[in-house]
């Protein structure tokens, strides 16, 4: 009976739409729209001329505070120190280069290569050398096999053949002696030439001459060359074994080696080029040890001991949050015409980790020597509170009334316990922010982490 009742109801209600004319669809229409625009406006009017009462807490909250970690800022005596800037160096650097000549056949590195001592790093065409080698070495062996015969003496039947000269030379100066005689006399009678009786004196002195050496060619068959004659020829053996050495040597050094352990850092040739004896075509150097070199003035010379070691604290430029410890190792006592200050040189081991290389910038801290007895409290922070900006200027943030402000600051030297000494801008007693300094700003309100947890662990539990 409720269903016919509801389609009698809409069918009469279609019959009365389908009676209404355009005109009253607009009026309608337009009576619809005055109705919610009066009714917007009245209550905006009561909100708007209604003053407010007071705000209560649970209208109008303040902004949340960063939860951060906070440390107040304690302080230590610390001896007075001062900071100079410095150049890092290799221990040992060379520019290599042949002791010899000739094309280059082999280039076995590159720049940046590590080698060995003794590494074969480059070679020149050995061949001419080679040669000079051998041919030393064969006039050597030939001197040798003479000195040999010289102290030995002639073989049997040598001497057989140099009795027999010897005799024909005794023969002829009897001969000769002879005939001097005769014509001698006959000269004193005029009964010969002067012409013929010259002749003859000159035919017995070169017999005698001719005799003289055939006896001396005989002894020494017989017992070996004279003591004089042996030490000449070691003596030109000596000569040849130098000769042959140089030419060893000469081969050696066709090949350049690496003369300690290190880095190739430049390559002057390049294959197959023609090198000169002492051309430079290498450089390397050893940074297995560094060396960092600074200026100091006059007043940091005056009171030191020279000739005891003191150590100094590297800082790299590019990594200021690391320190390396060097030791002292020489100072050049002449100073600098320009800046009067003294070139003193330190040493320390290559960090691991990092490539730390010659011409790097680095700060050198010392105890100062004007007044290093001396001792001053001076400000600590730990190390995650320091932050610094694009410029590398360093800054804190300091807890103030619950807000934090951005204080510069100028830092001293890292202590043992990774604190660093602050040297202006914050005063012991002070707070800091050591977490959470990244989302800070000036001014923002921050809480400690720490009573943030005791105040929950204190409160009491809700259902």
């Amino acid at each position: 009976m409720a269903d016919r009742n509801q389609s009698t109801t809409r069918s009469t209600s279609l019959k009365r739409l389908a009676h209404w004319r355009p005109w009253q669809y607009l009026a309608g229409s337009t009576l619809l729209i005055v109705v919610v625009g009066v009714g917007l406006w009245l209550i905006n009017s009561k909100g708007t001329a209604s003053p407010p009462a007071t705000v209560s807490a649970d209208t109008e909250k303040p902004a949340a505070a960063q939860v951060v970690e906070i440390v107040t800022v304690t302080s230590q005596r610390v001896e007075s120190q001062t900071t100079y800037p410095g150049t890092i160096r290799a221990n040992k650097t060379a520019n290599l280069a042949f002791r010899v000549g000739g094309p280059l056949v082999a280039v076995d590195i590159a720049p940046g290569s590590e080698v060995k001592k003794g590494d074969v790093l480059m070679r020149i065409d050995p061949r001419d050398y080679e040669n000079a080698v051998a041919a030393a070495s064969a006039t050597l062996e030939s001197a040798k096999a003479k000195l040999a015969a010289m102290q030995k003496g002639a073989r049997q039947e040598d001497v057989r053949s140099l009795e027999a000269r010897l005799a024909a030379a005794n023969a002829r100066r009897q001969f000769a002696q002879a005939e001097y005689e005769r014509n001698e006399r006959l000269l004193k009678s005029n009964a010969v030439a002067m012409a013929e009786y010259d002749a003859s004196k000159a035919e017995l002195s070169a017999a005698e001459a001719d005799l003289r050496a055939a006896t001396e060619e005989l002894q020494k068959g017989k017992v070996g060359s004279r003591e004089e004659d042996v030490d000449a020829m070691q003596a030109d053996i000596r000569a040849l074994e130098t000769q042959l050495k140089v030419a060893r040597d000469q081969l050696a050094d066709s090949s350049l080696r690496a003369p300690f352990d290190g880095m190739v850092t430049v390559q002057a040739v390049e294959n197959y080029e023609q090198v000169a004896p002492g051309q430079t075509v290498l450089g390397m150097h050893n940074i297995n040890l560094l060396e960092v070199d600074v200026s100091l003035p006059e007043r940091e010379i005056l009171h030191r001991q020279l000739d005891e070691a003191f150590d100094a604290i590297v800082r790299l430029v590019s990594l200021p949050n690391r320190t390396f410890v060097a030791d002292f190792k020489e100072i050049n006592t002449d100073a600098d015409p320009t800046t009067r200050t003294y070139r003193v040189t330190f040493v320390m081991p290559k960090p691991e980790g990092i490539n730390v290389f010659p011409g790097m910038v680095a700060d050198i801290t010392l105890v100062s020597a004007t007044d290093a007895s001396d001792s001053t409290a001076l400000p600590l922070v730990p190390v995650p509170a320091v932050q610094s900006n694009a410029a590398g200027d360093h800054y804190v943030w300091v807890v103030q009334q619950g807000a934090a402000h951005k204080h510069p600051v100028k830092l001293g030297p890292l202590t043992d316990d990774n604190q660093y000494v602050v040297r202006e801008g914050l005063t012991a007693g002070e707070q800091v922010v050591t977490s959470g300094a990244a989302f800070l700003h000036e001014g923002m309100k921050v809480v400690d982490r720490a009573s943030v947890t005791s105040t929950q662990s204190t409160s009491p539990a809700t259902n």
